[in-house]
């Protein structure tokens, strides 16, 4: 229901700012920012390997 409806809407905006925060830290930490885009591209290939139905399943599984 709406509540449910709030909570993934809260942690879909999160994650948001924790990955634009991660990301801005990874560039900010290379002499040339250009250096850290292909670690910002491995962080990619990782969102697109574990989409958010695969980690939703996957902590399903864990639950007792």
């Amino acid at each position: 229901p709406e509540f449910v409806n709030y909570v993934s809407f809260f942690l879909r905006n999160l994650l948001y700012l924790i990955t634009q925060v991660a990301v801005q830290a990874i560039l900010n930490s290379y002499k040339v920012e250009q250096q850290g885009y292909k670690l910002c591209v491995g962080l990619q290939k990782l969102a697109d390997k574990y989409t958010p139905e695969r980690l939703k399943n996957d902590y399903a599984a864990l639950e007792p």
